[in-house]
């Protein structure tokens, strides 16, 4: 109901809990999961459909949820510079999809469980990074112009600090770490 009535450009929070129901956010909003004093998020427990949160309005800040349960595709964005950022999207046959959507960023997202992790169609200038991916097949896109990494950023490695750009972990990925031992790997993910 705080959804329907929120006016553009609001800050929705949403406290620890299960909500069985899927989203349609058609809107500009920040949607912000507040995990409990245990650390459990915000659970969105898709119902069955196409999709459990579908995100067609643009500006959109989806961040801090856990998405799961029957519909056939966890989240769907097909709005224009959205943010898809530290969520747990899990255990759905596909996990998320960026269907006609420019300048939208998914960061620091644990994807896992599904046929297909992350599946990008008819999308451009799309930033996919830092996200853990762990599914059957992490990633399909048929867009071209999607960045897989960072920019360069300075991080620490088992003590020691490097600059580089940083991708996704890929549990299907089995190049060798860089020669300079920075935790990244030495060829690009296919």
């Amino acid at each position: 109901e705080a959804l329907s009535q929120a006016a553009p450009g609001s800050t929705i929070i949403v406290y620890g809990g299960v909500y069985p129901e899927n989203l349609e956010i058609t809107k500009s909003v920040n949607l912000a999961g507040v995990a409990s004093e245990d650390g459990t998020k915000p659970v969105i427990n898709t119902q069955k459909g196409n999709y459990g949160v579908h995100i067609s309005g643009s500006d959109v800040t989806f961040e801090g949820f856990k998405v799961n349960g029957n519909a056939v595709c966890a989240v769907l964005v097909s709005g224009d510079n959205c943010n898809i950022l530290n969520n747990d999207i899990e255990e759905t046959p596909l996990g998320l999809t960026l269907y006609s959507s420019a300048g939208t960023t998914v960061a620091r997202n644990t994807i896992s469980g599904h046929r297909v992790g992350i599946y990008i169609d008819d999308s451009v200038d799309c930033a996919v990074y830092l996200n853990d991916f762990e599914n059957i097949v992490n990633g399909k896109s048929v867009s071209r112009s999607i960045r897989w990494s960072t920019n360069d950023l300075v991080y620490g490695y088992e003590g020691n600090s490097f600059t580089s750009t940083l991708g996704n972990f890929w549990n299907d990925y089995y190049g060798e770490s860089n020669p300079e031992k920075s935790g990244v790997g030495s060829k690009p993910y296919d």
